[in-house]
C-alpha cells in the first residue's frame, strides 16, 4: 500500500520516540549557501510562500538568518 505525501496524515499516538540529548553540530553558512545555490530556480513556493531565489539575492543576510533559526 502506497501513501501519498501530499495528503494530511493522522496521528495515532502509537509511535514513541526517545528524547535525544547531547552535543549537536551547527550548520555552517558555507554548507547552507551551497545547498541553496543548488536548488532549482523558478519553482513554486512551498507552504511558507518563500522561494529559494530570495535567499540568493542577499546571501550574507539570508545565510546569517537561516543559520540562526
Amino acid at each position: 500500500m502506497e501513501k501519498l505525501l501530499n495528503k494530511e496524515k493522522t496521528w495515532d499516538n502509537a509511535t514513541v520516540c526517545k528524547k535525544v540529548e547531547g552535543p549537536y553540530e551547527l550548520i555552517r553558512s558555507d554548507e547552507l549557501l551551497k545547498g541553496v545555490r543548488m536548488t532549482k530556480k523558478g519553482k513554486t513556493a512551498g507552504p511558507t510562500g518563500i522561494v529559494s531565489e530570495i535567499f540568493v539575492t542577499d546571501e550574507d543576510c539570508s545565510m546569517e538568518w537561516l543559520t540562526s533559526v
